[in-house]
């Protein structure tokens, strides 16, 4: 997209009338790295008039300066490296602010780069037992030395006795140590390697004893849920396969205790729906696991399940209705010099309440409104009256006009940077409609399509999301317009078509990025930015693709904003699982305690998402009173700001973004496959997909009988586990406990990174129950549904990375989450 989350780029700006450069900064000091020196400094008592923007560190050798270099950030904090070992150094620092650079300070100490120290030693080391081998995994050192660790060494033990160490040869935490003797008994240590040598041994694995395979142990956890003449089961895989690979499984069903006919899965995946069986006869169910040597114990039967026709729920009952493709923008008709906008008084409006729409026209003209809610709605018909089966995507909910539109008052714009509202433009137009919601509609996002009536008819959108508070449904699904609001620039033609998001200054029209980003936005105001551009927020982005293809499989849902997670403690209270999918990234104290509240008390997430819990947010109300209309996150470009990243807070507000779900915003990535890495977890039970092995680029197979990897939908943003990644190691100890990576994709530097690296997805077990899974990317729909290419959007593909093997691991995880 064109906007990033790194807020790397610093633009320049005009200093406030009478702003002069920074004092100088004070108490320069730092502590030796290998190569470099991480610096610490005071911030000069005076800014000048104008904020400190970042500072300008010189290093010096003696008496002699080195090249400056520019920190691009007001922190007072920063690692200068490419210095040379055993060289002392000293440092001054200079601030920045609008007006100039400011004086340097007084010399920090001498300061002398050292070669970094060995690693210490891993940790967790467990040993699995196999024929005439042993599959040891470990965790990596609390502490590389500061120097990247390039591979591991092996020690096998007998006795106490020392074998021939093993060199893994790469940073990899799992290998397998062959031509051991059966029937010996083994322990073993891990040390790490970095360009500085050796650390020491890890402590003693547990100890194991290879011996030839045999058949697997018994399957556990075997539970099932009734479907249409057959059960959906899940089930856990047996403690020791035999020291063989599980190739598959059966599955005896029994009528009381009587045995009927087994059913091979042929997978190893460790679930599987059982078909043909008799609505309203109980059943248990078996489980046994086979390899090559043969099939084991079965299970212990499963909890009695028996098949029913499920009744309908309001999304499968909305979704009969007629549809239509009337909602679609027509060709060459959009409006692109705000002929016709607006916004909503709300994000979201519980059924049987009422919401304001505010419409603006560039000159006098009539328009109309027609309401859509957008689903899956499998009939209905195309303007032209031919069918638009198998899924029109909306259906037309009420028609409205036509109506005098004219041009609205130009909204008012903070243009003083020094004002925490900076960049805020908040319109106050008058209400143009007034919408009473029915309550016979059904909760779901909904769009408005704006079109006039004169000329060329030019059509634009406006969205809101229909609420049902009395809804107990299983799933909760969450649009986070706060991050579309953060993306938004809209500043309207009466502003010279100039308005700020949270990233920049843009013109409205060109998409030009020209100035500072603003500290505060207005959901007063229409949505518009490069890659939303249709008025509709981001929904058409993400969401539209996952909702059209939760609709199509019938899962019951009501649907939320993150404004009502703001604002509603008990958002998530008697619901089973929290849903988004794209970036939810901006988030408030409320937000984030809600989230984990729920978690706290049994509410699963399913997170097909990337980016999220990243930027702390604060709300308030605008000039009436309505709550929560701005949203402020000024990214620590304030005094004593605490509206920036979550992880680089000061305790006690630090809460780096994996304490929920489990990884953290690692890059970009332009449409990378996404690679299996566990292919026995349950997510991917009926999907038929292999582990991928490999590094990273080799041996990815999207299709076929050895598919181990998902097309396309690692982008544009993903996330990293910091457990497995060097950068974001100081995150480590805010893992959760227990959390398993199931998907770990290769991204190259070429995508616009430091470094290769790698995306991640996990899964990880709350102590309340609740489980949470994080696919680390906001590409995961593309995988669903084709989706809607407006061309006003960061539209997904079409239909080029759907993949069955995508829905399957999607249905997986909320059938589970759900009790399905």
């Amino acid at each position: 997209m064109t906007n990033n989350d790194f807020d790397d780029v610093n633009i320049a700006t005009l200093p406030p009338p009478g702003a002069t450069p920074p004092g100088a900064p004070t108490n320069a000091n730092g502590s030796p790295l290998d190569r470099a020196v991480s610096l610490t400094w005071t911030a000069p008592t005076s800014d000048g008039g104008s904020p400190v923007t970042g500072y300008r560190i010189t290093p010096y050798v003696g008496t002699t300066a080195q090249d400056p270099v520019l920190t691009g950030s007001p922190a007072t904090t920063f690692t200068i490296a490419g210095l040379t070992d055993g060289v002392g150094y000293t440092f001054r620092v200079a601030a920045i602010n609008a007006a100039g650079t400011g004086p340097d300070s007084a010399p920090s100490p001498v300061i002398t780069p050292q070669p970094a120290p060995p690693p210490g030693p891993p940790t967790d080391v467990t040993a699995t037992a196999g024929n005439a081998s042993a599959t040891l995994r470990w965790s990596p050192p609390v502490s590389d030395g500061g120097s990247a660790l390039i591979g591991y060494r092996i020690t096998p033990y007998i006795g106490g006795v020392a074998q021939t160490p093993i060199n893994t040869g790469n940073t990899a935490t799992t290998y397998t140590v062959t031509g051991l003797a059966n029937g010996t008994t083994y322990t073993f240590t891990v040390l790490a390697i970095n360009g500085s040598g050796a650390g020491p041994e890890s402590v003693e694995s547990n100890a194991v004893t290879p011996a030839p395979p045999t058949v697997p142990g018994a399957p556990t956890g075997v539970t099932g849920a009734p479907r249409d003449s057959g059960v959906s089961l899940t089930w856990s895989a047996p403690a020791f396969d035999g020291g063989s690979t599980i190739t598959s499984y059966r599955i005896t069903p029994y009528i009381g205790a009587n045995a009927q006919t087994p059913v091979n899965t042929g997978t190893t995946a460790t679930g599987f729906t059982v078909t043909g069986l008799q609505n309203g006869t109980t059943y248990t169910f078996t489980v046994a696991a086979t390899n090559a040597v043969g099939t084991g114990q079965p299970s212990a039967p499963s909890p009695p399940v028996t098949p029913a026709v499920p009744p309908a729920n309001p999304i499968v009952l909305e979704n009969r209705n007629q549809g239509t493709t009337s909602w679609q923008l027509t060709i060459d008709h959009k409006a692109l010099h705000q002929e016709v906008e607006g916004y909503a008084s709300r994000t979201s409006v519980n059924k049987g309440s009422s919401i304001n729409f505010m419409v603006s026209t560039s000159n006098n003209a009539s328009y109309t409104m027609d309401i859509y809610r957008m689903g899956w709605y499998p009939q209905g018909t195309n303007p032209d009256g031919s069918s638009c089966a198998p899924s029109c995507g909306g259906r037309l909910m009420l028609h409205v006009g036509p109506l005098n539109g004219s041009r609205q008052a130009t909204c008012p714009q903070v243009t003083t940077q020094n004002d925490p509202n900076f960049g805020m433009t908040e319109c106050n137009w008058t209400p143009s409609y007034t919408l009473n919601v029915p309550s016979s509609w059904t909760t779901g996002n909904y769009i408005v399509k704006l079109k006039r009536t004169d000329g060329q008819q030019l059509e634009n959108y406006m969205t809101f999301v229909v609420r049902d508070d009395s809804s107990t449904a299983p799933v909760v699904y969450g649009l986070d317009v706060s991050t579309w609001q953060a993306y938004s620039y809209w500043g309207g033609s009466g502003n010279n078509n100039v308005g700020y998001s949270l990233y920049a200054r843009y013109n409205d029209l060109t998409g030009d990025n020209n100035g500072p980003r603003a500290y505060t936005v207005s959901f007063d105001r229409p949505y518009f930015d490069g890659e939303a551009g249709d008025g509709a927020g981001h929904f058409f982005d993400w969401d539209y693709p996952f909702v059209r293809w939760m609709e199509s499989q019938g899962y019951d849902m009501t649907y939320v904003t993150s404004v009502d997670l703001e604002s509603n403690p008990n958002l998530l209270t008697g619901h089973r699982v929290f849903v988004n999918t794209g970036h939810d990234e901006y988030y408030s104290d409320n937000m984030r305690s809600n989230i984990q509240n729920a978690i706290n008390s049994g509410v699963n997430m399913a997170l097909f998402s990337a980016n999220n819990f990243y930027y702390r947010t604060v709300w308030s109300a605008n000039p009436s009173g309505v709550a929560n209309r701005r949203m402020h996150t000024d990214k620590n470009a304030l005094p004593n700001s605490t509206t920036f990243e979550w992880r680089l807070l000061p305790p006690p507000l630090q809460h780096p973004e994996n304490e929920i779900g489990g990884v953290m915003l690692g890059g970009v990535s332009n449409d990378r496959p996404f690679l299996v890495a566990n292919a026995n977890s349950w997510i991917y039970a009926g999907t038929g997909l292999h582990t991928y092995t490999g590094n990273g680029t080799n041996n990815v197979n999207t299709s076929g009988g050895n598919q181990n990897a998902l097309p396309g939908v690692v982008g544009y943003e993903f996330d990293s586990r910091a457990s497995t990644t060097p950068a974001l190691s100081p995150y480590v100890q805010w893992e959760p406990a227990g959390l398993q990576t199931v998907g770990h994709s290769f991204v190259p530097a070429a995508d616009g990174n430091a470094t290769n690296t790698w995306s991640d997805a996990t899964l990880y077990s709350a102590p309340s129950g609740a489980t949470v899974f994080s696919a680390g990317t906001i590409q995961w729909p593309w995988g669903l549904d084709p989706g809607y290419g407006s061309g006003f959007c960061g539209c997904p593909p079409g239909g080029q990375y759907v993949n069955a093997a995508t829905q399957r691991i999607t249905s997986n995880i909320i059938n589970r989450f759900i009790g399905q």
